[in-house]
């Protein structure tokens, strides 16, 4: 059995760095710091265009939400699979390549890879650009659901398409105990709404959520946000506030946890291996608030470099051992 099996958008990620977000105005679309855009192939072009005549690039390397936790867990000597759709080109070939240790036989091949064009300001703010691809084709007649059901968790982050949402709304109706649901569903999928989403959270036992998606999602601030949220479905949810911390509640528990200072290079999926710390934890059997503090410090220590450069190894889950646990 496998610890933990992702089901998310896959990308290659190409994180470049330029004075100002502002140098990109014009293109067809309006970046914003914090915020992430997608495109179509004619406009994502220009702006990759752009973005190579005033920017430097800092790193390619696979993406996508869910390939970055199940890499994090993997990484940590967690067994893990994952179930996504990447492209028949050399991107694809490259995007299976780098699942380091992942069981790859629920990656699906067609179409053309998705791609990520992170964008770092002079500020360290970041803008996202995405070309879905191939992610936007996956459907739920193409996934083995006995091979999804073969984990003790299963990781669900978003999609832009209707049919993989779909897919992923067949696969959480067949997850029966002790097997559980985490969701991270990221600013695509809390906009949908909370009556849209409700099919996932109803099955969801850990909700990663940011301030800005529970305020999306149910109008409220983050306290009462989280208590909304909990009522329809996840036995706990945990709110990232990035250089703010972590604000965990559950049925039984609730408390905060400050961030680590670091020198930050690029916070490119620092939330995905947050998430990949917590449920670390969980499969552990670590206390709740224990499994929030490591995933805030290998959180921080990604941030440290760029892309998967500084995401967690073997040695990490030996900070549950730590003097500061």
């Amino acid at each position: 059995m496998l610890d933990v099996i992702g089901f998310g958008a896959i990308n290659l990620d190409l994180i470049y760095q330029i004075d100002s977000l502002s140098d990109l105005s014009g293109q067809g679309i309006e970046l914003q710091p914090g915020r992430e855009l997608w495109a179509p192939p004619e406009i994502f072009s220009r702006v990759l265009e752009r973005v190579k005549q005033r920017g430097v690039m800092k790193t390619a390397s696979g993406g996508g939400s869910a390939a970055n936790t199940i890499v994090a867990l993997a990484r940590m000597g967690f067994k893990t699979g994952f179930i996504g759709k990447v492209g028949e080109d050399r991107e694809g070939r490259r995007l299976r390549d780098e699942m380091e240790g992942v069981d790859l036989r629920g990656i699906l091949v067609g179409g053309a890879s998705g791609k990520c064009l992170s964008i770092l300001d002079g500020n360290r703010d970041r803008a996202i650009l995405l070309k879905t691809g191939a992610n936007d084709t996956l459907s739920a007649d193409e996934i083995d659901f006995g091979y999804a059901r073969d984990a003790r968790y299963i990781h669900l982050t978003s999609f832009l398409a209707e049919e993989p949402f779909l897919a992923q709304r067949a696969l959480a109706e067949q997850i029966q105990p002790p097997a559980r649901i985490s969701l991270d569903p990221g600013e695509v999928y809390a906009r949908r709404g909370l009556t849209d989403l409700l099919p996932l959270l109803e099955r969801t036992f850990v909700l990663f959520v940011t301030e800005r998606e529970i305020h999306v999602l149910t109008g409220l601030d983050r306290f009462q946000g989280s208590r909304r949220l909990l009522e329809v479905g996840p036995s706990m949810v945990v709110c990232k506030r990035g250089e703010k911390g972590v604000y965990f509640l559950s049925r039984d528990e609730e408390f905060e946890l400050p961030a680590q200072s670091v020198d930050v290079r690029d916070n490119t999926g620092a939330g995905d291996v947050f998430d990949a710390g917590f449920l670390a934890g969980l499969l552990m059997g670590r206390p709740l608030r224990e499994s929030a503090s490591f995933a805030t410090r290998i959180a921080a220590k990604s941030l440290t470099g760029y892309g998967r450069t500084r995401y967690p190894g073997r040695e990490d889950p030996g900070f549950f051992e730590g003097p500061d646990s």
